[in-house]
């Protein structure tokens, strides 16, 4: 298993998710220079692999932190090669098959060509073979035979990793696993497509909420309003909860169009706007809920649940887009 952390882990903190399952998955993924030295400085001793475009700035980095970039030039494997020559030190490289998703890679019809002339370094050796799906159905398959057939042409080169399947193809796609399969948005619990969530093949439980915390409570009474242009009046006498929470934490504004929250156990809606550090649930009659009291904006508290998927139905967010909004400011605590 490859862990792909990604994008800060997909928002979540690439480290402090790293350190939560080092023991549990065989290698790292990342895109960028920055995440991977975040990891090795952090303590990540498992190998890592940047997926992301290789730079020549990057090359000593690279080698002197045991990092394997991706490559899919000529040229940029040899200004790597050149790196590791003049540190003296043995290093790794993956090489990325462009099959069909026309993003990042080799083409495939000269894969076996580019591979056979990497295998002749004797300072850099090929760790692993990777290639990504498109994600539609009748042309993944396409793509996985061009990707055995390039296999086959290496048999008799000794290539340890081929692999060609990611999240989505883990519930999708079993004949696609090989030697390595690349989990990302699933490690935390979230299934990578609608279809991988109704196909079921694997159970997934979240594993990640997002909560902020009840600044004060404020009592209206019929005719009173809260937030700017008075965006919400009360039709009655009610109680409102302030959050701890805006758009500069990675909440949209459309969330107060039908968005929800968990205080104490209940579901309230958020009523008015939201703003850069506050926004508004409008929690009725109850007089138990007081300032500093937890808020769940995704995740359990008690037997109740809102899940991730419905703060995206709302938002009309994919998990992906979502995950990956919340900025660093927003503490993460790994349990």
């Amino acid at each position: 298993i490859m862990a792909v952390v990604k994008a800060n882990a997909y928002g979540l903190g690439a480290l402090g998710v790293a350190k939560v399952v080092e023991k549990k998955v065989d290698m790292f993924g990342v895109v960028g220079i920055k995440d991977a030295l975040l990891l090795r400085k952090g303590g990540i001793r498992k190998p890592i692999v940047n997926l992301g475009i290789y730079s020549d700035e990057d090359a000593d980095k690279l080698v002197k932190d045991n990092i394997s970039p991706t490559i899919f030039i000529y040229t940029a494997f040899q200004d790597f090669e050149k790196a590791a020559q003049k540190l003296r030190t043995p290093s790794s490289i993956w090489i990325k098959i462009d099959t069909g998703l026309a993003r990042l890679g080799v083409p495939y019809q000269e894969a076996s060509k580019f591979i056979r002339f990497v295998v002749r370094s004797k300072i850099v050796k090929i760790a692993g073979i990777l290639s990504s799906f498109t994600e539609d159905k009748k042309f993944d398959r396409v793509q996985l035979e061009r990707f055995l057939s390039i296999k086959n042409e290496c048999r008799d080169l000794a290539i340890p990793v081929w692999s060609i399947a990611s999240s989505d193809a883990v519930f999708l796609f079993p004949e696609s696993y090989l030697d390595t399969v690349r989990l990302g948005i699933s490690l935390f619990g979230f299934y990578p497509s609608r279809t991988a969530r109704e196909k079921k093949k694997i159970s997934l439980l979240p594993a990640v909420s997002f909560k902020t915390r009840v600044a004060c409570v404020k009592e209206l009474e019929k005719g009173e309003s809260v937030f700017y242009r008075r965006k919400f009046i009360a039709k009655g006498k009610t109680r409102v909860a302030v959050l701890l929470l805006g758009y500069s934490y990675g909440i949209d504004a459309e969330f107060v169009n039908g968005g929800e929250v968990l205080i104490r156990g209940c579901k309230y809606p958020l009523v008015g706007g939201i703003s850069m550090t506050n926004c508004f649930a409008d929690i009725g009659n109850n007089k138990k809920i007081k300032a500093g009291d937890e808020a769940v904006i995704f995740g359990k508290q008690g037997s109740r649940e809102i899940k991730l998927e419905q703060v995206c139905a709302v938002l009309k967010q994919s998990e992906y887009e979502f995950l990956s909004r919340i900025p660093e400011k927003v503490e993460r605590l790994y349990l």
